[in-house]
């Protein structure tokens, strides 16, 4: 019996009403993700976060994954669209999660976007990962095309910024998905169990 495999994703969700505007899911799981947990410096001070802190506050988590794309799959499957416009879709779709404005989404007259209902980005990662974050960098590398310059293969790098719970108003559902993000971890901490002979303490 083969397993289910599952995808990695990013979902915009409205924080107003939950709804989910739009998912992303990776095409190719990435074969590597890199975490870099930053602590707070004395003084409250966090490395590479601009901004007030205070001591006590989570640190600063960063993610950052690389992974490719390719509509040949698509091609062999006679997908709709897949002919004429290639991976312009998809990388389209991307491109509206890193300005974290899905479409029709609501702008004041000034052409600003409502803090507070602005789309949250959720990067979910298995069962038991899922942290609300924010595109901090996404580089889109295009490796080749059809005859018409449409693109039929890309590599994606995404560097991802965790947002705890000075990021997010009192209210909003981003501060409840890192306290679970947080929870989650904490309870997959008390499951560990050091090696038989490791050295705890001084004789």
């Amino acid at each position: 019996m083969t397993s289910h495999l599952r995808k990695g994703a990013l979902a915009a969700i409205d924080p107003r009403t939950g709804a989910e505007l739009m998912t992303w899911a990776f095409q190719y799981n990435p074969e590597t993700l890199i975490r870099q947990i930053l602590p707070i410096r004395p003084g409250g001070e966090k490395e590479q976060k601009p901004g007030a802190s205070r001591p006590g506050d989570p640190p600063c988590e960063e993610v950052y994954l690389g992974f490719e794309l390719d509509a040949a799959d698509d091609l062999e499957r006679g997908k709709p669209g897949a002919a004429g416009l290639g991976l312009l879709p998809v990388l389209s779709a991307l491109e509206l999660l890193v300005d974290r404005a899905p479409g029709g989404w609501e702008r004041t007259a000034g052409g600003e976007q409502d803090g507070v209902g602005t789309p949250l980005l959720l990067f979910a990662w298995g069962e038991h990962r899922r942290a609300p974050v924010r595109i901090a960098a996404c580089t889109i590398t295009e490796e080749a095309f059809d005859a018409d310059l449409v693109p039929i293969r890309a590599r994606i790098e995404l560097a991802l910024q965790v947002l705890t719970y000075g990021d997010s108003p009192a209210s909003h559902p981003g501060r409840r998905l890192f306290r679970e993000y947080l929870q989650a971890r904490d309870r997959l901490a008390t499951l560990y169990r050091p090696p038989s002979g490791a050295i705890t303490q001084r004789p």
